[in-house]
């Protein structure tokens, strides 16, 4: 008989699925709604903002140092200023998210991608957050 160690695949994703049902940081069904609920006008900001919280929740998940403190501080000031309640509502949940680590920032990239599929047939590519993120990144350190 064998002991399952600690940090096992398969003790990972019961945990995965436990706190986050189908590995996403709000329900299905609600994504569903926060998609539906977009205005055309509204979507190409929106794709672009939620395309800089994913590449920053990347950056939080791979440096965990000074970079990902800026990092969070990005998202967070990216959900204060973001005017549209469904984007709003969705950053709120990725920052909770953020804070159970690893798990947490999969999930949140997961759900942004979910929401990106639902919201839009023809989505922006993540290359097209990159000159805003880095704009964005380089204000945040100049004030640090």
């Amino acid at each position: 008989m064998s002991i399952p160690r600690k940090g096992s695949k398969s003790a990972r994703s019961k945990s995965l699925k436990r706190n986050y049902p189908k590995g996403l940081v709000l329900p299905e069904s609600e994504i569903r709604e926060l998609a539906g609920n977009l205005r055309i006008r509204e979507a190409p900001r929106a794709a672009i903002c939620l395309l800089i919280v994913d590449k920053a929740a990347r950056a939080i998940g791979k440096d965990k140092s000074e970079s990902g403190e800026l990092n969070l501080r990005l998202i967070k000031e990216m959900a204060a200023e973001e005017e549209c309640r469904q984007i709003r509502r969705i950053i709120k949940a990725i920052i909770a998210a953020i804070g159970h680590g690893a798990e947490g920032i999969d999930a949140a990239r997961l759900t942004i991608t979910r929401f990106i599929e639902l919201a839009f047939e023809n989505h922006p590519g993540s290359d097209s957050a990159e000159g805003p993120y880095n704009n964005k990144l380089r204000k945040f350190r100049r004030a640090a």
